[in-house]
């Protein structure tokens, strides 16, 4: 359609551009500028490299990105690579494939989530703390 857009948070909301440039961004302005796009958008979509191990869900922007899109009420898309669908598939039709998607999901844990710099990690978490806490986020 001629009205699709894709917001690239990496390139829109860069924060290792915004570092370097040396500006003052507190995590909140970076928080407020993606909602902000993000409700702009109107919807999101999560590139995961893996149903079974995903990295995403180790990130602490990703899981704090991801909640501020479920707790706006945005629709929310997940797709993976060819060959993850088909090993999901794989094992779905195995019986396991479900369950085990359900038990890492369910272990999202944003107080431990990683991200580049330990700093950042630390903005991100007191962030979360600062606002709803991990058990929501989580």
């Amino acid at each position: 359609p001629d009205d699709t857009f894709l917001w690239v948070c990496f390139f829109c909301n860069n924060q290792y551009r915004i570092k370097a440039a040396g500006s003052q961004v507190s995590p909140q302005e970076l928080k407020s500028t993606f909602e902000h796009s993000l409700e702009q958008v109107g919807q999101m979509v999560i590139m995961m490299d893996d149903f079974f191990s995903p990295i995403y869900i180790t990130r602490a922007w990703c899981i704090f990105e991801t909640y501020i899109c479920l707790s706006k009420g945005l629709p929310m898309t997940m797709i993976v690579p060819p060959g993850a669908q088909a090993d999901f598939a794989r094992k779905l039709d195995n019986g396991a494939g479900l369950a085990n998607v359900q038990k890492k999901f369910y272990a999202i844990d944003s107080k431990h989530a990683r991200a580049t710099k330990p700093e950042d990690a630390q903005l991100i978490k007191d962030l979360i703390e600062q606002s709803v806490g991990f058990e929501a986020v989580n």
